[in-house]
């Protein structure tokens, strides 16, 4: 069950959202430094103290292009992404 999150726009694209899913655990909200994907365009956000999501830092984007478990859950997306377009002819 997504989690309310303050209301807020993607850095990357401006997708106005207000929820967060954890996919390992349901129960958890967001904290800071937390990585997500915003499910319109894919890019990655990281969480502030007040859960608002910012751009990753020059030295994050080097960490999460070799980090397993980002990698996974972007591929993922893409596939829900690809998914979504054929279903709904995007």
């Amino acid at each position: 069950m997504p989690k309310l999150v303050p209301d807020q726009f993607c850095p990357f694209c401006g997708h106005h959202f207000n929820r967060a899913s954890n996919v390992v655990d349901d129960g958890l909200i967001p904290t800071e430094g937390d990585i997500s994907i915003c499910l319109e365009c894919g890019e990655p956000g990281i969480y502030t103290a007040d859960l608002h999501m910012r751009k990753p830092t020059p030295a994050e984007q080097i960490e999460l292009a070799t980090d397993e478990e980002y990698l996974m859950h972007r591929d993922l997306w893409r596939a829900w992404k690809q998914k979504q377009e054929a279903e709904h002819g995007r």
